[in-house]
């Protein structure tokens, strides 16, 4: 169970960071407002569980087209405030793991959380954060 719950947050993670190797592929920038497309939207929590961390997906249901800073989100009860956006910009195509959508030039992601900390990175803590796999800046 233990390693199930790290895989997937490797996967979450993969997803939705600009890892070392794919970091010649992509650009992020911090936005203030995103349009959401194709409700690619998912809100995902990172719980501390005594001796390891799990995490796992809240859910879609609740996450509006449009999101700006300030606004807040609830998903099955949980709620945040969307304090950061972090868009990020393919600039190149990349090939994803098998039943993952590959990367296009041009492709764009984001990550909104309350918090930077709150933004999926190799530390594990608790955590909850949305990630969009497709969306655009506003304005």
């Amino acid at each position: 169970m233990i390693y199930r719950s790290k895989l997937l947050f490797l996967l979450i993670l993969f997803f939705s960071l600009d890892v070392s190797f794919a970091a010649a592929q992509s650009k992020d920038y911090f936005v203030s407002e995103v349009a959401i497309l194709n409700n690619s939207a998912t809100m995902y929590k990172t719980k501390n569980r005594w001796i390891t961390f799990v995490t796992g997906a809240v859910g879609k249901k609740g996450i509006p087209n449009r999101i700006r800073l300030g606004d807040q989100v609830t998903v099955k009860n949980t709620t945040i405030t969307i304090n950061h956006i972090r868009l990020t910009v393919w600039s190149e195509n990349m090939r994803m793991p098998e039943g993952y959508k590959s990367k296009k030039k041009g492709d764009m992601s984001c990550v909104l959380a309350e918090s930077k900390n709150d933004i999926p990175d190799e530390r594990e803590r608790a955590r909850i954060w949305i990630n969009a796999t497709a969306c655009h800046p506003v304005r």
